[in-house]
């Protein structure tokens, strides 16, 4: 129930949206609008050979392997540390 999730975290934040702005939101948090989205921009992180890329897949620890060169995963780790510096957020993962 994609609303009603939208609506807890505004709630969450402490926000009050009208219902435009949900709807909006709604609309563009689908996959098919986040993978279609032309500002998704993942021409820093090159492709591995003889894989098309793909913008969401079925989780599984390792399988980064999968789909991942070893370079393509160290720009992946730069890239997260970049954008995601001085939030506290720290990407822990296990092979």
């Amino acid at each position: 129930d994609l609303p009603a999730m939208i609506q807890r975290i505004a709630s969450f934040l402490e926000l009050r949206p009208n219902a435009d702005l949900m709807a909006q939101v709604a609309q563009q948090t689908t996959f098919s609008a986040m993978r279609d989205r032309p500002s998704f921009d993942h021409s820093w992180f090159g492709q591995k050979p003889g894989r098309k890329f793909e913008f969401l897949w079925k989780g599984k620890v390792g399988s980064w392997k999968d789909f991942f060169t070893e370079e393509q995963n160290r720009r992946f780790d730069r890239k997260f540390k970049q954008e995601m510096a001085g939030t506290g957020f720290d990407l822990s993962y296990f092979d």
